[in-house]
């Protein structure tokens, strides 16, 4: 893989900062602070991912700008294709670009090679501090391509095998030492062959003690038995005694139940009561539910009449009422007629007088015309007078009628046949409703009849009902009473029966513990004859036991306490021990010889092929002062053999530019056992050749050059 071009976006002192690499060697030779680190982690980055928050890495935030965090690396593989790695965003994942706008989004670039974060970080692309770090080389894959299956030895170093072997065959058997197996062993035995001497010599005695010690435990097994049979034959002989007492006792009990008088018959239990409540009476059928007949509505007649009053009005009062304003209206009429007569007249003579007048001065005939007028005008004036009166006269009729039918005297005359209209139609509603109430009152009071008839009946029911309750609470209390009564006589009779039973099985138990009609029954004082006996034979017995004790102890001071039997197979046991930890000894020891010749071989014609090569390089560095480098299973770490020191020296040993020199052949041997089945990654190299002589300098860029012929190598340096 190679690096066409590299671009930052913001990353560490990194804005907007674009690299063209080329294939083999990049040497960039830039001043301190200028961000040559920065530039080999954001390489890191971009391939594996950028580090979260809780990660003690260095986050390296942008410290120029602004924008995204991230950028891209434009590559081309080892087969042509070009594509474009993009990484926006602390928790971005890899996008990965084709030439045809293809994009695919992975978390890192494991998709394209097999070569592992761990192994990339610690191998590819490191610092100078990073170049000496002994740890960057412990990771199981980076361990595995370094010593192969060589030396390998199931995770366990060979020499801690050894040691192992060492240490174990050593705790078996040492020579001149005093704290090994063996020797605790024989000590042990030589211990227990001295006890059962001694208890040989005391064996006679202790046989003697043993025979008197169990003669007297034969004499106390037969005070045993004596003992045994005398309790016996005092127990079976107070057993008698307190079975003869017993015994009377039981008379007398039996002649006490047979005394007394046999227990009440149990009596017969009284029938329920099977009465049957009487039946309420029949509900009225359909009563229906009665409505009073609404009033109808009154006419809005307030401020005109008196509508209590004039409700009352019959027929002839209105038609009394219609006549009178006709009347009243004729009387206004021949009013208005008389007037009108009246005032023509007196034109009809005024004007004709003055046309006489001017005509016929001094004429008789003036004075005649006048006379006849003066005669015709009070005929119509007593005729409008005489209406006058009649007007009068209904004025007051009318105030009459207004008080009498309660009409407002401020009712205009058009107002007043409305109104009588609105009163008939009220009267006829009255009417109406005045019938309604009387059916409903008729109706009602058939209801309350009915109602009374039924509430007779009820009240009837409800005397026979209490009646029956009466006669049904009754029937219970007799028939508790008489529950009472059974159950009374039912336990008087099962008590009755129960004391028959005791008495019964007290007498099968006496005839069982009674004794033969022909054996003797021992008096009082003869039982206290022989306890006293039987104290005095157990006195005898605890004093051959204690003599029995006596005789075992003085056996056990004798062999002090030594079983010889359990001596025996203690003794047994030690030698069998010892026997297989001599074996066990001898198979360490030739386990140890055959690994180190195995050792001494492998590390002489077995080693990895990644060393051989990593000696090379170290060659070339060194100007052939370094010529092997090799893993020395012994003490388990690499070793580098050199003209001064031809057994080899550690990593430790040597100098740190030497250290540093071999760390790197190391590395640059694990990246070529990596060009050979795998899609490479570019190489980075941070200030490696600060600690280089400038011999040794110039012989590593060459061995550098030969190192990047197939592949890219960046490398960073200081001016």
């Amino acid at each position: 893989m190679i690096i066409r071009r590299l671009h930052i976006e913001n990353f560490g002192i990194f804005h907007n900062f674009d690299l063209e690499l080329a294939p083999g060697i990049n040497h960039l030779a830039w001043h301190n602070e200028a961000g040559k680190s920065t530039l080999l982690e954001f390489i890191r980055r971009i391939f594996w991912g950028f580090p979260d928050k809780r990660s003690k890495l260095n986050p390296y935030p942008a410290l120029k700008g602004s924008g995204l965090y991230g950028g891209f690396l434009e590559i081309t593989l080892k087969n042509g294709t070009q594509l474009r790695l993009e990484r926006y965003g602390l928790r971005g994942k890899l996008k990965i670009i084709s030439e045809k706008g293809d994009t695919e989004t992975v978390p890192d670039i494991s998709c394209c090679t097999k070569i592992s974060e761990v192994f990339y970080r610690n191998v590819c692309a490191v610092t100078l501090d990073e170049v000496t770090a002994f740890a960057a080389l412990d990771d199981p894959e980076i361990r595995n391509r370094l010593y192969g299956n060589v030396l390998s030895s199931g995770g366990v170093s060979l020499s801690e095998i050894q040691n192992t072997l060492t240490n174990e065959s050593e705790s078996i058997f040492k020579r001149r030492g005093s704290l090994h197996l063996l020797m605790q062993l024989s000590s042990e035995f030589s211990a227990s062959e001295k006890r059962l001497a001694q208890a040989a010599q005391a064996m006679p005695a202790y046989e003697k003690a043993i025979l008197s010690a169990r003669k007297l435990d034969e004499e106390g097994e037969n005070l045993n038995i004596e003992i045994s049979k005398l309790q016996i034959q005092i127990s079976a002989a107070e057993k008698a005694l307190s079975v003869g007492k017993l015994r009377r006792k039981l008379e007398e009990d039996e002649a006490l139940f047979a005394a007394r008088p046999l227990p009440v018959p149990v009596p017969e239990m009284l029938p329920p009561f099977d009465e049957k409540a009487p039946l309420p009476p029949p509900e009225p059928e359909n009563m229906p539910l009665l409505r009073q007949p609404e009033k109808p509505e009154a006419p809005a007649l307030e401020g005109k009449c008196d509508l209590t009053r004039a409700a009352h009005l019959g027929e002839y009062e209105l038609e009394m009422w219609n006549s009178f304003f006709e009347k009243e209206k004729k009387i206004e009429q021949n009013i208005r007629k008389n007037l009108t007569i009246t005032l023509g007249i007196c034109l009809f003579a005024g004007v004709s007088a003055i046309l006489i007048a001017s005509l016929y001065p001094q004429n008789w005939l003036f004075n005649i015309w006048g006379i006849l007028t003066l005669l015709a005008l009070p005929l119509p004036l007593l005729r409008g007078y005489k209406e006058l009166l009649k007007r009068n006269k209904a004025q007051k009729m009318k105030q009459d009628l207004f008080f009498r039918f309660a009409l407002n005297p401020a009712l205009e005359e058009k107002e007043l046949p409305a109104l009588l209209d609105e009163l008939r139609i009220y009267q006829k509603h009255l009417e109406e409703y005045e019938m309604q109430m009387k059916l409903f009152e008729e109706r009602k009071t058939q209801l309350e009849k009915g109602f009374l008839e039924y509430k007779s009946l009820c009240k009837l029911h409800d005397e026979k009902f209490r009646a029956f309750e009466e006669r049904r609470k009754r029937h219970e209390k007799i028939r508790q009473e008489n529950e009472l009564q059974i159950r009374h006589a039912a336990m008087e009779l099962a008590r009755y029966e129960s004391e028959k039973l005791s008495l019964s099985k007290r007498r099968e138990e006496l005839e069982q513990l009674y004794p033969a009609p022909d054996q003797k029954l021992l008096s009082e004082e003869e039982i206290l004859q022989l306890k006293e006996k039987l104290r005095s034979l157990k006195i005898q017995r605890e004093e051959k036991i204690e003599f029995s004790g006596a005789e075992k102890r003085e056996a056990a001071l004798l062999l002090k306490e030594v079983d010889c039997a359990v001596e025996v197979n203690i003794r047994e046991q030690l030698r069998g021990k010892m026997r297989s930890a001599a074996e066990r000894y001898l198979v360490l020891a030739a386990a140890r010889i055959i690994l180190d010749r195995a050792v001494e071989r492998a590390e002489r014609e077995r080693q990895p092929e990644l060393l051989k090569r990593a000696s090379l390089y170290m060659e070339k560095f060194t100007c052939g002062t370094c010529t092997r480098v090799y893993n020395s299973a012994k003490e388990n770490q690499l070793k580098v053999t050199t003209s001064d020191f031809p057994e080899g020296k550690s990593a430790l040993q040597l100098s740190r530019g030497t250290r540093e020199q071999l760390f790197l052949a190391l590395r640059m041997a694990l990246i070529d056992s990596l060009q050979q089945d795998d899609e490479s990654l570019p190489v980075v190299f941070d200030d490696i050749f600060v600690n280089f002589d400038t011999k040794r300098r110039g012989a590593a860029w060459q061995t550098m050059e030969s190192f990047a012929a197939d592949k890219q190598l960046i490398i960073f340096e200081c001016k």
